[in-house]
């Protein structure tokens, strides 16, 4: 499954990410709660620079707006 995590904060030992409520099966998924669920964010999780180098390989597609 995928979810939406759009950056919250960000310094230069950690990322702290709002975390969508639902999550979607496929990209084409992930484009309609980025219009339709945009502003579901019931959490954050914060996460330390090697966690994220951690995480790369499972990070699909990053947008910057």
């Amino acid at each position: 499954m995928r979810k939406l995590y759009p950056i919250a904060n960000l310094t230069a030992d950690s990322v702290t990410f709002d975390v969508n409520d639902y999550e979607a099966d496929s990209r084409k998924g992930l484009r309609k709660l980025k219009e339709q669920d945009a502003d579901s964010y019931a959490e954050q999780r914060k996460l330390s620079r090697s966690e994220v180098e951690e995480m790369k390989r499972r990070i699909s597609n990053i947008e910057r707006f």
